[in-house]
């Protein structure tokens, strides 16, 4: 025997072991053990004792002693046992482990954590051959998933699917459909906390896999839950109801066809599945009825189909009825009677569901929060609340931390409505925005996410710069919006930011940094295809789990000395310092009220504008870009409005004047709407902004300080420049792009050039030309200071990141903001897009990201990127590139360069500023 062992006897007993022989100290250890069933040690000695004596003997009993004597000692932690006894011993346990996970899904007011340890130690110790270990692998799932459901913490949602795919990848036949329906259901869970479409589009290829597995006794199970994910979908598309469900993309066999035992019509399905739940089954068929009425809840919003919300209520109400008392499901289904109750506007009868709703949810539960929200709406619909009543309901709802940042963002704008005292809630809700859409998400996703919270910054700032009893709320109003405005674009412009501090002291870490940032770049996670060599989520997982050491790389990071603010929001300090070169003004509007926060070396400055509001700016936004049709007075009303309520308030401030001496220049961030309109152009006959200042763009002061770190490390005079004079499948031709490129042929030697070749041309192309397709750009792109683009620019109003520059293969290979993404540039300088709308972002919902052509240009590198709001006449562009590039390659400054071409081609036009007034400068 062990010495150690004999010495741990011997402080247990009270005496020398070695006066005892071992069948003594057997019973000794024994009687212990059955003296007090808690006291391990004697346990775990025993257990010892009869596993020496089967080596020794071999009898089998003393294996089997052994295994019971030290099952209680594994289960409270103790891993230090004989080895060749661990998978016996982990086998036994999980008895304990199911018990626990038992009692704790059937008590929500049970920690399920110590029955999620157990399984946990129990795979870590057990073959991965065992024929148990699917079963233990998807029933920690589930317990990872409920966990998840009454913390909100997204890891344990995260390893619910990591223990779900192996339980698949490790089932038999037999058990498959469970395993796949554990699976689908976490999906659909991250896909309800973070909107990743890719996750529901898993869950319902894994759940119609399950439907087709013939006479599984657990079909209508699976069959509600496809109703469910489903129902998601359709509520993510805003498509119709029965349109969806009749095309591939909403149909229940997605790319295959449906089994013909199904019915097609996702209504149909929920009514077959009550028709088939026995009536002794309270708990499934309360969550049938409870799908059911969702489904009609759903479809009563179209026009004609009124009378399913009725039907949904009936629904609602069964499953009230159908649902145990002390059911955990109990409050959803309050919950989905009392929204469906607010929607008839029976109010009283809402309030009342909505109330038991919120009682019957824990207070940490990460649903309580949206409950919260809809009791909220339902108490402000009757007058006789008292709004400071409503308000808390509210700001119980923000501060629910384990709720989803989506949900406490809307909270905080319900309590914004109510009124100014929201200004707190709001800062929270700013600071939740970014995980709205975290760096898992692709960026279709992320938008998406976003597109629902566009002006919340706005609002935020808003009501802080409105309380006046704040000496800093100019300057925490300016942070909400650095925070709040273009969380893509901070979030990309991070991951690129200067890592030579860091490579200098921790080269390894700084190495592993660009890597995880480069694979986070180029990693697609886009829609699943059915495929039985494809595992579900396969295309997403790599990603979440990139995302997840890229933000423990940050944080290790952070505890650095001297790291403590890497990829951290500016500081004031740093902020102030950016305006050395000049003021930069942050232009806020908002339904609360509008200023124009003015940011000096010596602090930020707000001024009122109340001449400017969201309704009297969308009107004349709809104005100017109409009249660019041909009303040249309409244009010239509005930038005389833009003068009189933004610009002329901000340059008085700033005591700038016609005869100011030297050109001072002046950084706009319009943010918002605002950026849908020239400040720079911004005047009225006789005194303009052009007459005062030279003007720059940015999307915030963040963006500002990015550009300037690209600036000192660009050089390089080699230039690529891409012309269209045609474009495939595009009609008419841009007949000046032929002289813009022997233009900057001859004010840039040695340039690149990828042009359109044409049928019939008064021209000789140069044999060195390549085609401008989107490859040959991207190929050329790293090695060039400067790049050219004369061709056709497109806005796309629905996906920003589509927004593209149509070159040679526009149609097969499209060359948009996205493509950008992943390239890494050498010595970037300049960027001019003598395209249509490329510093335009045509979709409303999402022009606080300012993703738009321009930028990604900026975000790829380039310091200096000058681009246009609208369609510019060819000649027009011709003549101001021109300018530009005669005062470029004398030596101006590229912002001076386009100041002054514009100002020149003013001086042919002045009453018509749609020839000259679109391009900008962004950027250093």
């Amino acid at each position: 025997m062990d010495p150690e062992w004999f010495a741990a006897v011997a402080a247990l007993v009270g005496e020398s072991a070695g006066d005892l022989s071992l069948e003594e100290l057997a019973v000794r250890l024994g009687d212990l053990a059955r003296e007090d069933e808690g006291n391990l040690e004697a346990r775990r000695l025993l257990g010892w004792l009869h596993w020496y004596r089967y080596q020794v003997g071999g009898d089998e009993r003393d294996r089997y002693a052994a295994v019971e004597m030290l099952i209680r000692c594994f289960v409270a932690g103790d891993e230090t046992l004989p080895t060749p006894l661990l998978p016996d011993v982990a086998e036994r346990a999980y008895l304990t482990a199911m018990n626990w996970r038992a009692q704790a899904l059937d008590d929500p007011g049970r920690d399920i954590s110590h029955s999620i340890r157990l399984y946990q130690r129990i795979l870590r110790v057990t073959p991965d051959d065992l024929a148990w270990r699917a079963m233990w692998l998807s029933e920690l799932g589930v317990a990872l998933r409920t966990r998840f459901q009454r913390t909100g913490v997204l890891g344990d949602l995260n390893a619910a699917i990591e223990a779900g795919r192996e339980a698949l990848h490790a089932s038999l036949a037999e058990d498959r459909g469970e395993y796949l329906n554990d699976l689908a259901n976490a999906f659909q869970s991250r896909f309800e906390r973070i909107g990743e479409i890719a996750d529901l589009n898993s869950a319902i290829q894994l759940l119609t896999e399950a439907t087709n597995i013939p006479d599984d006794i657990e079909l209508p199970i699976y069959l509600n839950n496809l109703g469910n994910a489903l129902l998601a979908r359709f509520g993510r598309s805003g498509g119709d109801l029965d349109e969806a469900v009749r095309h591939l993309d909403r149909a229940l066999a997605l790319d295959q066809a449906a089994p013909p035992d199904l019915p097609a019509d996702l209504n149909d399905i929920m009514r077959a599945l009550l028709e088939s739940t026995a009536r002794n089954e309270p708990d499934l068929r309360a969550a049938m009825l409870f799908n059911l009425g969702n489904v009609l809840l759903a479809r009563s919003s179209r026009p004609g189909a009124e009378a399913d919300l009725d039907t949904a209520i009936d629904r609602f109400a069964e499953a009230v009825q159908a649902c145990p008392a002390d059911h955990e499901d109990r409050a959803a289904i309050l919950a989905g009677l009392g929204n469906a109750l607010l929607i008839r506007s029976d109010l009283a009868a809402a309030v009342d569901m909505l109330s038991q709703a919120v009682d019957a949810t824990p207070a940490d539960h990460p649903e309580r929060a949206a409950r919260l929200i809809n009791l909220g709406r339902a108490l402000q619909s009757q007058p006789e609340h008292p709004r400071d009543a409503v308000f808390s309901v509210y700001a119980e709802a923000v501060r629910t931390a384990s709720a989803a940042p989506s949900v406490r963002i809307e909270a905080a704008r319900s309590a914004a409505r109510i009124g100014p005292r929201a200004a707190e809630l709001m800062e929270t809700a700013v600071h939740l925005l970014p995980e709205v859409a975290p760096r898992q998400l692709d960026r279709e996703d992320q938008q998406y996410a976003l597109g629902g919270f566009a002006g919340l910054a706005a609002d935020a700032a808003a009501l802080t710069l409105a309380d006046t009893g704040n000496s800093e709320r100019a300057s925490r109003a300016l942070h909400l919006l650095e925070q709040g405005r273009t969380i893509l674009l901070s979030q990309a412009m991070d991951t690129r930011s200067d890592l030579s501090d860091l490579r200098d002291s921790h080269p390894d870490l700084a190495t592993r940094f660009a890597e995880l940032r480069d694979l986070l770049d180029r990693t697609p996670a886009t829609a699943i295809t059915i495929s039985s060599s494809v595992p579900p989520g396969s295309t997403t997982r790599d990603r979440h789990a990139l995302a997840a050491e890229f933000s423990a790389l940050i944080a290790r990071i952070r505890r650095l000395d001297g790291f403590a603010g890497f990829m951290s929001p500016p500081s004031t300090d740093e902020i102030l310092a950016e305006a050395a070169y000049g003021p930069v003004v942050v232009v806020n509007v908002s339904t609360y009220r509008s200023d124009a926060l003015i940011v000096t070396t010596g602090g930020v400055v707000a001024r009122e504008l109340p001449g400017l509001t969201p309704e009297i700016l969308v009107r004349q936004i709809n104005d100017f870009h109409g009249a660019l049709r041909g009303n040249q007075e309409r244009q010239l009303q509005v930038l005389a409005w833009l003068w009189e309520v933004v610009a002329g308030p901000v340059l008085s401030v700033l005591g700038l004047r016609r005869d100011s001496g030297a050109w001072p220049r002046l950084w706009w961030a319009p943010g918002g709407l605002l950026g849908l309109l020239p400040l720079h152009a911004a005047g009225r006959q006789g005194d303009s902004v052009l007459d005062r200042v030279v003007s720059s763009y940015t999307p915030t002061v963040r963006g500002l300080r990015y550009a300037r770190e690209q600036a000192r490390r660009s050089a390089g005079t080699r230039a690529l420049v891409v012309a269209m004079p045609t474009t495939p499948g595009k009609p008419g031709r841009l007949w000046q792009v032929p002289a813009e490129r022997e233009m900057l042929r001859r004010r840039l030697p040695g340039a690149v050039v990828l042009s359109e070749p044409q049928p019939a041309r008064p021209w000789r192309k140069n044999e060195s030309d390549k085609l401008p397709t989107k490859a040959n750009v991207l190929d050329e792109l790293p090695t060039c200071s400067i790049a050219h683009f004369a061709c056709h620019g497109t806005s796309d109003a629905t996906n920003p990141s589509r927004s593209k520059l149509l070159l040679h293969d526009h149609a097969s290979d499209p060359f948009t903001v996205a493509s950008l993404g992943p390239v890494r540039l050498r010595s970037p300088r300049l960027a001019y897009l003598s395209a249509c709308e490329t510093a335009l972002t045509s979709n409303t919902e999402l022009v606080d990201e300012a993703i738009h052509l321009a930028s990604a240009f900026q975000l790829a590198g380039y310091p200096h990127v000058v681009g246009t709001l609208w369609k510019v006449n060819d000649r027009a562009a011709f003549d101001i590139a021109d300018m530009f590039y005669a005062t470029l390659t004398e030596g101006g400054a590229p912002s001076h360069a386009l100041h002054h071409a514009v100002r020149a081609a003013r001086e042919y036009a002045p009453d018509d500023p749609s020839q000259w007034a679109a391009h900008v400068y962004s950027g250093a």
